[in-house]
């Protein structure tokens, strides 16, 4: 295994092995040009929907919320803490844990990543190198499937194969992306790296995101955002972002230049480059991004052409009860996680009297009769 750097980052690519799909013309979003200061009212980019309670067993603690996918009416959520993925109804109401950790036929060591797919959820276990799956309807235990990769991300393309992130971290050959059929076999590879000078697993950078069936990648410093294409089994590039500052664009091969302390520390330098989370539909683009060392979400509307800035440094303390977006509906629902000790602060609500989504959140957080480990935001974006 090599070593891991927390850092974030989103997009850029070239392929290796299989090409990246040609294309004649590439949208450009041009989105350093759009960067302003994080709003300061939550009214200007959301609607207050709903506020889930995730009621959990006394022996279940939830503490980060790092992927939510819908099925059936139920949350399917992973607990990136404890590596366990739980599954809860519409109202929040608990369920089952899929699986349980150990070294038995059934068991797993510790989990990366889930991923759904034709009534079976496949839990990527890196310890292993496999694929431990489980029937979603009743969580009994399937199969547990080889892949020997040191999978960091996976996503679904149809009822029979993957795509497995390995996040610069192979056992078998320096690339990035791998395609798998449901026995574990390796179908095709994409987007190869430098061993020399991209030698680090960055766990906060890059991403391989599922978002309204559409599977989209993006590699660590660059600019390019690609889109999945299923009936040619590749990828193409879909954006350029426009979001990397100059010192990034000039050093993005290297990641001893590009991650180096003086780059991710100092907000002096004003350095700017794509971040871990990206959820499309329709209508927006949600994604988070760097600049000048604090962590910021950007919210771009694909018809009007214009962004809008969310972030915890905002000058209103309520934007730092949110945890990163997980999921974004095509009528433009967005599910955000929140940790429930925040709730307890009041000062998070110094400004509930001026907002009516505040006020809204408030009122619902107030109905609960218990305390919850975890609560799950449902906002429209507007």
């Amino acid at each position: 295994m090599k070593k891991y750097l927390g850092v974030l980052v989103l997009v850029s690519l070239f392929s290796c092995g299989e090409r990246v799909e040609e294309q004649k013309t590439v949208e450009k979003l041009g989105l350093i040009e759009k960067l302003d200061d994080p709003i300061e009212s939550v009214d200007e980019a959301f609607e207050f929907v709903d506020l889930i309670d995730f009621s959990t067993p006394d022996s279940i603690k939830l503490v980060s919320i790092t992927k939510l996918e819908l099925y059936n009416s139920n949350y399917v959520i992973f607990d990136k803490s404890s590596t366990k993925v739980y599954m809860f109804d519409k109202n929040g109401d608990f369920v089952r844990t899929f699986g349980q950790k150990g070294e038995g036929p059934e068991e797993y060591q510790s989990i990366r990543d889930f991923a759904i797919s034709n009534g079976s959820i496949y839990m990527m276990s890196d310890a292993e190198r496999s694929l431990v799956a489980y029937d979603i309807e009743t969580g009994e235990f399937q199969e547990k499937i080889h892949i020997n990769l040191f999978g960091d991300q996976i996503e679904s393309v149809s009822d029979d194969e993957f795509l497995v992130y390995t996040n610069h971290n192979t056992s078998i050959d320096t690339m990035n992306i791998f395609r798998l059929n449901r026995q574990g076999n390796i179908l095709q590879s994409y987007f190869g790296y430098n061993d020399n000078l991209q030698n680090m697993i960055i766990p906060m950078s890059g991403f391989l995101a599922k978002s309204s069936d559409q599977v989209y990648f993006s590699k660590p410093y660059d600019e390019l955002i690609y889109v999945y294409d299923n009936a040619s089994k590749d990828f193409r590039i879909k954006y350029e972002s426009g979001l990397l500052s100059n010192y990034i664009i000039e050093n993005k091969g290297d990641f001893s230049k590009v991650a180096s302390p003086e780059v991710m520390m100092d907000k002096s330098r004003g350095e700017s480059f794509n971040g871990f989370m990206y959820l499309e539909n329709d209508n927006h683009i949600v994604f988070n991004f760097v600049k000048s060392a604090g962590i910021k979400n950007g919210i771009y509307d694909k018809k009007s052409k214009e962004m809008t800035t969310f972030a915890l440094s905002s000058k209103n303390p309520f934007f730092k009860l949110f945890d990163t977006a997980l999921h974004l509906s095509e009528d433009d629902l967005i599910y955000i996680p929140v940790y429930g000790e925040k709730l307890a602060d009041p000062d998070y609500f110094i400004n509930s009297g001026e907002s009516s989504f505040e006020q809204s959140f408030v009122e619902k957080k107030d109905s609960f009769q218990h305390e919850s480990w975890y609560y799950l935001l449902i906002a429209k974006v507007l």
